[in-house]
């Protein structure tokens, strides 16, 4: 479940980090922009670890006296709108992944939770342009850097878009820039960039989910973390060098056979270097282990020694298990399966994803007119509650209409 944070504390640490000049020691803070509750099975192919995946959409803000740089920016404010210029699949699982994101935040509303005015950012870095990275960029004016395999591939999606939707493309195209990786080898790969030139930020690449993605290094003090963008979803995944979870690698990964090899090397360098910590995109835990919560500033990365899987490991086991609902059913003769599946989107979209402890679901016709549904919670309590309020609840009565009467039957699994 979601780590809960005080939110007066998160509060006082902003106002302190409002106030630090820039002569002051550099800083780098957690700007989450929205976060939700997922089926671990989903954050990797193979995990044993992570039960629930705690997700986030975060970027992070480096203050520093050369200027300050932002990495990532979120969701735009048109990402629901956006999708529709997608190809259809892109776009059901894009809406699938902008309506999952709770309770979303813009990026200039997160930098004011740390005192940052958005004149202040110099420069804008991504470690890739996919949609929830990219998109709160369009409300900001600083230079966007990224990869000139990166820039090559926004062109592409802007005439024959795949996952980028050509608006959002045409909306920063003009303040792009090439990160050109031009300071040598680092920490054993061939080249990077050091943006500062003193080792705050290095920046580079890791090709595979899209042709240009990059990881970011950022040192503070004599500690270092290692930003790896959507190179793995989740820390467990990239300790192991596991790939993304199949519905995820199909639906998001460019080169999925160098995705999986790239996954694989940020394995490889974390048994080299373990003091560093790795922190996925998408990883709430990873972020909290070096950042603690949410819209703080730190001169210092937090330790963190114990092993964040182990912390991570430790934090879940006081959850609730997750559960998967089986659902068999027939639709009444003549209900067609075009029919009932529109019906059932909305019962999708409108009543279930906005359900506390949802965390997935899909739906799919058998022979002889009959339907599966499958439903992850989030805890038995999540499920009972959404059953006792689902046939009063508003748009239900259509979808029951369409069914044979006491054709329903659910069966639960659980751990």
């Amino acid at each position: 479940m979601k780590i809960m944070f005080i939110a007066a504390a998160a509060l006082l640490i902003a106002g302190s980090a409002a106030a630090q000049s820039a002569t002051d020691k550099p800083q780098a803070c957690w700007l989450e922009t929205s976060a939700a509750t997922m089926d671990g099975t989903l954050g990797g192919a193979g995990l044993r670890d992570t039960k629930v995946w705690d997700s986030t959409v975060s970027g992070v803000l480096v203050r520093h006296a050369k200027g300050d740089v932002l990495i990532d920016t979120g969701f735009g404010p048109n990402a629901e709108a956006q999708m529709n210029e997608l190809p259809a699949s892109a776009r059901a699982f894009g809406l699938q992944v902008v309506s999952g994101a709770k309770d979303r935040r813009a990026i200039l509303e997160v930098l004011a939770t740390v005192g940052e005015p958005p004149a202040q950012v110099t420069r804008i870095i991504l470690t890739h342009t996919h949609y929830d990275h990219l998109g709160g960029a369009t409300e900001m004016a600083a230079p966007i850097y990224v990869a000139s395999a990166e820039a090559t591939w926004m062109a592409d999606q802007a005439a024959h878009p795949t996952i980028t939707p050509p608006s959002l493309v045409e909306a920063v195209k003009s303040r792009l820039k090439i990160l050109a990786y031009d300071s040598g080898p680092y920490l054993g790969f061939d080249e990077s960039k050091d943006i500062y030139g003193d080792g705050t930020i290095v920046v580079v690449p890791l090709p595979g989910h899209t042709p240009g993605s990059q990881g970011v290094f950022l040192k503070l003090g004599q500690r270092r973390v290692f930003l790896i963008g959507d190179a793995a979803d989740t820390l467990e995944a990239a300790e192991r060098g596991l790939p993304k979870s199949p519905a995820i690698r199909t639906n998001t990964d460019f080169e999925p056979e160098l995705a999986d090899k790239t996954t694989r090397r940020v394995s490889d360098f974390h048994r080299a270097h373990p003091e560093i910590a790795l922190v996925p995109a998408h990883d709430r835990i990873a972020f909290a282990a070096v950042f603690g919560n949410p819209s703080t500033c730190v001169s210092v990365f937090h330790s963190t020694q114990g092993d964040p899987m182990a912390n991570q490991t430790a934090v879940q086991a006081k959850e609730p298990s997750p559960i998967i609902e089986v659902v068999t059913l027939k639709l009444k003769s003549g209900v067609t399966a075009a029919q009932f599946e529109s019906v059932d989107q909305e019962i999708q979209t409108n009543y279930m994803e906005k359900r506390s402890g949802f965390l997935s679901r899909e739906s799919a016709p058998g022979s002889d007119n009959s339907w599966l549904v499958i439903v992850h919670w989030r805890s038995v309590a999540d499920a009972d509650a959404s059953m006792k309020s689902f046939s009063t609840a508003s748009g239900t009565a259509k979808w029951m209409s369409m069914i044979v009467p006491n054709s329903m039957v659910m069966t639960r699994y659980g751990r």
